[in-house]
């Protein structure tokens, strides 16, 4: 979703969601991008931040939580790991971590989207298979920079439990 395409969805329905976006610098209408939207029925939107830590690819808002305090979210798409052997998404891991080093106030509470790695290619993929380690050591050391989880994977260490299926292959993660 580029930054047009998120204003009409926020006009189409302006009475209920606000729509934060990122696209795709330079190829706009791909599927690329990343997006946050608030449902303002639930969630007080005033005064909320956006930031864009990769165009297209890593947004951050600042957005009013309860008692006053404030909730950092942080949205990814980051690169396939495949085509790179890992050191394209390592890269982007690393942006982001430099990125809240420079920024610790910033620092996500909550950090979703499609990482395009997993960190236990035994659990978490089928055909069970290891990203390349480079990229699982950098999301690694952003999650500990940042003091997150995985919370699905603290929750269900075992379980195997896919959100993604691609056809042609039948690969699962």
């Amino acid at each position: 979703m580029d930054g047009e395409r998120g204003r009409e969805v926020e006009m189409a329905f302006s009475k209920r969601l606000k729509v934060f976006c990122s696209g795709h610098p330079t190829s706009p209408h791909t599927k690329e991008g990343v997006a946050i939207i608030l449902n303002k029925e639930h969630l007080n939107v005033n005064n909320t931040e956006q930031t864009e830590i990769v165009p297209g690819r890593a947004m951050l808002i600042k957005m009013n939580w309860h008692n006053g305090r404030k909730l950092n979210i942080c949205v990814v798409y980051a690169p396939n790991v495949n085509g790179s052997n890992g050191h394209e998404n390592a890269e982007f891991w690393k942006t982001i971590h430099q990125y809240f080093e420079q920024n610790p106030s910033k620092k996500p509470d909550i950090l979703a989207g499609d990482m395009n790695v997993v960190e236990s290619g035994m659990v978490d993929r089928l055909p069970a298979h290891n990203d390349p380690e480079e990229a699982t050591e950098a999301l690694d050391n952003l999650k500990i920079l940042t003091n997150l989880h995985d919370g699905w994977r603290d929750t269900y260490p075992d379980k195997k439990a896919y959100t993604f299926h691609q056809t042609a292959t039948g690969s699962q993660s």
